[in-house]
């Protein structure tokens, strides 16, 4: 910048050469060389310059802005975070588990786990007279990610089953979501923890990323070798005042941040083979029956709820064709069934909206609180 604007001075001082003595060029450079005043354009350039940047600085932050305000207008703004994220430790039937008296966040909403390693208040291990109890089965889902305690499904089931009930009844409903859990897993906190609950109800909360299977024996050994770490492994090992923990929490407050990476990911995540719901199909044929039996054990009345995803609230789409394949095969096993899409779909028509947390894909409480509507009526007529 300073190279062309001297470059320049010598130009205008070369094209004003004296018409009458022709050596207006050597009179000034012989001033200048006396020690004249340089000229002044270069310092004028410099100032227009620094104008200019400041001027593209100022309309960048503005265009930046102003996209930040129509994402969070129009797609809502993103959950804030929080320090502590959810302990895990290994687990040798279920591959890792929730560490028992851990207290967490899921973003800002304060999480206790409760000493079976569930979040939630503690379940006693004697059954008060009257008392009913609803064994909640699933992922993060039913856990409740992103949401505070008393809006997961479990609680507001609870609620709504406490409305209904008789004189001298009441409900508990333990909340055994998990995040990331998958049906194997499920059944086998079913087999470890049924006895201890003694639910006169079990519902098996299905939702379409359950295929995502796993092997125990893969999910111990790594969990294993990581030790009593967060849940999310990129934070393994970090502090609240780490840098990458500090990095996540800033990019994520934003909402087009939150929008080109979701964009991002939903490109770059890999299309499932059918091989793959094939596999998946045929484990739900042995996991089936399982349920079956180990409900029978405990004497508890076996249910199968399926969530639907929100894009199949909003369409019918692969993901909708799949959980009704996943009812026929619940029932044709003789199990009682709930499919919560056209409930879902109606509850949604009528507010306008479908209540999910900006770029994570959880239903809200609101959700929630539609998810177990159906799952109280089936459960407050026995």
């Amino acid at each position: 910048m300073f190279v062309i604007g001297d470059r320049e001075s010598k130009d205008d001082v070369v094209d004003g050469t004296d018409e009458e003595t022709g050596a207006g060029g050597s009179a000034d450079r012989g001033a200048a060389s006396a020690g004249a005043a340089p000229p002044a354009r270069p310092k004028r350039r410099r100032a227009t310059w620094r104008k200019r940047l400041v001027a593209l600085c100022l309309g960048g932050l503005f265009a930046a802005l102003g996209a930040e305000l129509l994402v969070r207008a129009t797609r809502g703004a993103p959950l804030p975070e929080r320090w502590p994220l959810g302990l895990v430790e290994a687990h040798p039937t279920r591959g890792w588990r929730m560490v028992p008296g851990d207290a967490h966040y899921t973003y800002h909403h304060p999480v206790r786990v409760n000493a079976l390693g569930l979040r939630g208040p503690e379940v006693p291990a004697e059954k008060p007279a009257g008392e009913r109890r609803v064994l909640a089965l699933g992922d993060s889902m039913v856990y409740g990610q992103g949401v505070a305690e008393e809006d997961t499904v479990p609680a507001q089931l609870e609620a709504m089953l406490n409305e209904r009930a008789a004189d001298g009844e009441t409900w508990r409903v333990v909340n055994a979501g998990h995040r990331a859990y998958a049906t194997h897993q499920e059944l086998a906190l079913l087999e470890e923890l049924g006895a201890r609950i003694a639910p006169d109800v079990v519902v098996l909360f299905w939702f379409d990323n359950d295929f995502d299977q796993p092997t125990i024996e893969s999910l111990y050994r790594y969990r294993t070798e990581l030790g009593v770490e967060p849940f999310d492994v990129e934070f393994a090992g970090e502090e609240p005042t780490g840098m990458k923990w500090r990095v996540r929490k800033v990019l994520r407050s934003s909402a087009a941040v939150m929008l080109v990476h979701d964009a991002i990911r939903d490109r770059l995540l890999p299309v499932k083979e059918e091989e793959f719901w094939s596999e998946g199909f045929a484990a739900l044929e042995e996991q089936l029956p399982r349920f079956v039996e180990l409900c029978g054990e405990l004497g508890a009345r076996p249910i199968v709820a399926i969530i639907p995803r929100s894009t199949s609230v909003a369409a019918d789409d692969e993901a909708a064709a799949r959980a009704r394949r996943v009812a026929d095969r619940a029932r044709a096993h003789g199990l009682e069934t709930i499919e919560l899409l056209d409930p879902m779909r109606d509850r949604c028509a009528e507010a306008g909206v479908i209540p999910t947390i900006p770029y994570d894909g959880h239903y809200t409480g609101r959700g929630n609180r539609w998810l177990a509507e159906p799952v109280a009526e089936a459960l407050g007529g026995e």
